[in-house]
């Protein structure tokens, strides 16, 4: 299987050392989030924690619009073949289909401006700085993805490993200091923000550090900024774009990954909510400690040449499907130990749910590889698949909830309708882009 990426100039060790990186990183930022959380939750008044978990939770439903970014620019770097400059490293970056999301968070940053007071009262905010501090951030979440697609796009792999750990460790380093020191939601905020500003920092110097070793030249003739400027000119052709493609499926996935928890806080009592979402949290931990393989086989998977995509794509499957039948061993041999030792007793009821949901998480883990691999191959039907599943999820979930578990099940049916139909896509002739 080490063939297949030989064309690509990396060994198969790289591969797996790179591979390590990202997953012990992925791995490591998962467990510090998890301790700076319950940090939080006892250094915040319990009314200014979950206030600050809901604004949070509430400005991030923009991630459904912007997680698309960093999979098309990476995309856009992998395909190139020429050396990345300064100034293309620009051009690539602005011109992968980010100028819309851009415009979008600018009417978001005015949005938040207005509507603060609106906001305030809604959140039972008493000062409208944990708002203003938000406003920000609408920028960063566009432009640090955008330069992060760059480092995974020239798999700079333990680069990329190391700017992310850089942010969950510089906004805990805050967030405590400001909790401890009485800053409240506002310094809970205020951390957030200050760690995506030094991650930004450090990911703009390390572009530079690297650029600086390359030729001095301006090569905007060979620059891939994206599609052919001729299809613009019609609505259907922009829909189908693989810039556009890459961000609707993106987004969509997230919306399948996290979306449920919201319907069933809706449909369910306080205490059913309460055990779905222990269920949930290790399902969606599950899913991004796999997601790992995706980022490490996207610049592959965009790499000229069908030997190397379809040898990404079964390497991915294949190390995917390794990590999660050994999460769902332990899920359905010793349910009732896990949920003991993460969250007690209480929820003793959610034992019998975790496995089932393993098998959904499973399920989206693999569809998120294949999406992957269509995302680096160009489909022109990956993001329009993504909506059909995540569209069915949602009307499955709604029409029918006579238990959590069928819940599950609604949720399992569209993954596995989105593993099938993207296993399918991926047997059509990847698209090779022009001017690259």
């Amino acid at each position: 299987m080490a063939t297949g990426f030989k064309p690509a100039m990396m060994s198969s060790k790289t591969i797996f050392g790179q591979g390590l990186v990202l997953l012990v990183s992925n791995a490591g930022s998962g467990l510090i989030q998890i301790a700076y959380t319950f940090a939080l939750a006892r250094l915040l008044l319990p009314a200014d924690y979950g206030a600050y978990i809901a604004l949070v939770s509430a400005f991030g439903i923009l991630g459904v619009a912007t997680t698309g970014i960093q999979p098309t620019v990476a995309r856009r770097f992998a395909r190139r073949k020429e050396p990345v400059t300064q100034s293309s490293l620009i051009q690539i970056a602005t011109g992968a289909g980010s100028t819309p999301i851009i415009i979008a968070t600018a009417i978001l940053a005015g949005f938040l401006i207005i509507a603060t007071p609106s906001i305030q009262f809604e959140f039972g905010l008493s000062s409208p700085w944990p708002v203003w501090l938000l406003v920000p951030m609408t920028a960063l979440i566009v432009v640090t993805p955008a330069l992060r697609g760059a480092v995974q796009g020239s798999r700079h792999f333990t680069a990329l490993a190391s700017l992310s750990t850089l942010d969950i460790v510089s906004r805990a380093v805050f967030g405590v200091t400001l909790g401890w020191l009485g800053g409240g939601i506002t310094g809970a905020i205020g951390a957030q923000l200050a760690g995506s500003f030094i991650g930004l920092l450090a990911t703009i110097a390390y572009l530079r550090r690297w650029t600086r070793t390359r030729p001095n030249q301006t090569d905007t003739a060979d620059v891939d900024t994206g599609s052919d400027s001729s299809s613009l000119h019609t609505l259907s052709t922009l829909m189908t774009s693989p810039e556009t493609q890459s961000m609707i499926a993106s987004g969509c996935i997230l919306v399948m990954l996290t979306l449920d928890a919201a319907l069933v806080g809706r449909f369910f009592n306080a205490e059913d909510t309460a055990t779905y979402s222990a269920v949930t949290i290790l399902g969606r931990s599950q899913f991004y400690l796999s997601s790992t393989i995706a980022t490490l086989l996207l610049p592959y998977a965009s790499s000229a040449g069908p030997g190397n995509q379809k040898t990404a794509l079964g390497y991915g499957l294949a190390v995917t499907g390794g990590l999660n039948a050994a999460v769902l061993l332990v899920l359905i041999t010793i349910p009732g130990i896990v949920i003991r030792l993460l969250y007690g007793e209480a929820y003793a009821s959610a034992a019998p749910l975790l496995w089932h949901f393993a098998v959904h998480a499973t399920l989206l883990s693999l569809a998120n590889v294949v999406a992957t691999y269509l995302i680096g191959s160009g489909s022109r039907w990956v993001g329009t698949s993504a909506i059909a599943c995540a569209v069915f999820q949602i009307a499955t979930v709604s029409l029918w909830h006579p238990t959590l578990d069928s819940v599950i099940l609604g949720l399992g049916a569209g993954s596995a309708a989105f593993l099938g139909w993207g296993m399918f896509l991926a047997q059509l002739p990847a698209i090779q882009d022009e001017h690259i």
